[in-house]
């Protein structure tokens, strides 16, 4: 009887032993930590973006015919929608982005020719629209990027000269130098993105753009003619009719994507 005990004991034990090794490695598998996927930029998206900044613009007399120059510093807002795509290769990411834009600016000043008679200087900024690459580092869920590329703005400038008399009324002016076109340039920038779920991010950015610089030729108003008013006395013979329009525009803004 006590050797039939014995041998059951010894069973009971060694099964015991042997079924601890189970245990302790589904213990070791329970309380091992879960770790999560890194983050992945790669992707399309699309999205909306809204912001302000300051828009320059010379109207300049190269050849001193009217001895006046002009510079605007306007401050607008500006709202926007964006796609693009990145692909990311390690913590390297690079990416293409469009981005289409409406601005709200619309600046007139007055300026005193050497005759006596005020002038007006105009400056409208109404859209524009960049095409950029992107290139840059990404930590985890943050990307830190650069941008460049070009950019087109829809502008117009205008000086109409002799717009009011000696006394200050208005009148007919007698000579018009103007664009109203679409202009082509080139955007720099920065910016951070962070990641807000899988889907969903938002970005801050800065933007530089230059646009090209414009030579317009001064009509006279009434027949279309070149023309200068140099001291108030026509002188259509002069081929030195012209004023040259520069823009510059620097923005900060926010915005949002949705990425798949």
């Amino acid at each position: 009887m006590k050797k039939i005990l014995f041998a059951a004991a010894i069973a009971v034990s060694s099964a015991a032993l042997a079924s601890m090794p189970t245990h302790a490695a589904d213990l070791a598998y329970k309380s091992a930590p879960i770790m999560q996927a890194a983050y992945n930029w790669t992707g399309f998206y699309v999205g909306l973006n809204g912001g302000g900044g300051m828009a320059s613009a010379d109207h300049l007399d190269p050849d001193g015919e009217f001895f006046t120059n002009t510079k605007f510093q306007q401050a607008f807002g500006t709202v926007g929608v964006q796609a693009g795509y990145n692909y990311q290769i390690g913590s390297a990411v690079i990416g293409l982005e469009g981005d289409y834009n409406w601005v709200g600016l619309d600046k007139t000043k007055l300026f005193d020719l050497d005759n006596g008679r005020g002038s007006t200087a105009n400056f409208k900024f109404s859209e524009f629209a960049t095409l950029r690459a992107r290139g840059g580092l990404a930590l985890d869920r943050t990307l830190l990027y650069v941008t460049a590329g070009v950019a087109f703005a829809h502008i117009q400038n205008t000086d109409a000269f002799d717009a009011f008399d000696n006394q200050g009324r208005p009148q007919t002016p007698c000579c018009i130098a103007a664009e109203d076109k679409w202009k082509a340039g080139l955007a720099v920038g920065a910016g951070v993105e962070f990641a807000l779920s899988q889907n969903w991010s938002v970005k801050g950015e800065y933007l530089y753009m230059m646009f090209e610089d414009y030579e317009a030729p001064l009509l006279n108003h009434r027949d279309g003619t070149r023309s200068c008013t140099g001291n108030g006395i026509n002188a259509p013979t002069l081929t030195n009719c012209r004023m040259n329009f520069t823009e510059s525009a620097q923005l900060a803004r926010l915005g949002v994507n949705y990425r798949w």
